[in-house]
């Protein structure tokens, strides 16, 4: 038996705009890609934690796991998440976990926005 799959990129830094298109749009955050010793398995991602109000999903592909916005993202409610995501090649002990951290940038015009039609309330 082969040692389970590695994933290449155990710790993965990533940014994403919190207006980002969500679901059905596809807006790929980044990808984490593992190999496995056994030639021909097929590997299969996972997010398994880190990810509060199901922001973000993950689909697998020859490439690797793609992650991409699931639901609207606020920067103001969450400006970061800790994913932890896995690579399964579905045999025992053939799973393997990384570590993806993804900060979400501000958008100023929304900003900008409710100040001034909260300013124009009261004028």
């Amino acid at each position: 038996m082969q040692p389970p799959a590695r994933v290449r990129l155990s710790h993965l830094r990533l940014h994403v705009a919190e207006d980002a298109p969500v679901w059905p749009a596809v807006h790929i955050v980044g990808t984490v890609a593992a190999t496995d010793p056994d030639v021909g398995d097929s590997l299969l991602y996972y997010i398994t934690a880190g990810n509060g109000g199901g922001a973000f999903n993950i689909n697998s592909s020859h490439d690797g796991g793609q992650i991409h916005v699931w639901g609207a993202l606020d920067y103001e409610t969450s400006s970061s998440y800790t994913l932890t995501v896995e690579a399964r090649d579905g045999k025992t002990g053939g799973t393997s976990p990384a570590t993806v951290e993804i900060s979400v940038t501000e958008n100023d015009r929304k900003h900008l926005r409710a100040l001034y039609y909260d300013h124009s309330r009261h004028v």
